[in-house]
């Protein structure tokens, strides 16, 4: 589960398994799957090009805290050196299936 933000994004850590086994300067593609439990067989795509973004402040993970759980601030990531990424995902193909 990922939670995202109005424009396509994803707040991983620096150092994430993900974020590090793709640098930055390769072209990343990615793939973004949604549909409901109870109906599997409907479904929203979304593929694209990926951009990797410094979010030195955690100012995202934060807002997507505040909105999702209504919890002042992220705690996740107190007492450890993690620096948070934005992955934002430019659409190059939507799919939906209803």
């Amino acid at each position: 589960m990922a939670w995202c933000a109005r424009s396509p994004s994803r707040s991983p850590a620096r150092g994430y398994l993900r974020h590090s086994s793709t640098p930055p300067e390769h072209a990343v593609v990615a793939t973004v799957l949604v549909y409901p439990r109870d109906a599997p067989q409907r479904y929203l795509e979304i593929r694209g090009d990926v951009t990797l973004v410094d979010d030195p402040d955690s100012q995202l993970i934060h807002d997507l805290v505040r909105t999702f759980t209504g919890a002042e601030r992220y705690t996740g990531d107190e007492g450890t050196d993690n620096e948070r990424v934005i992955v934002r995902v430019t659409p190059r193909r939507v799919v939906w299936r209803v």
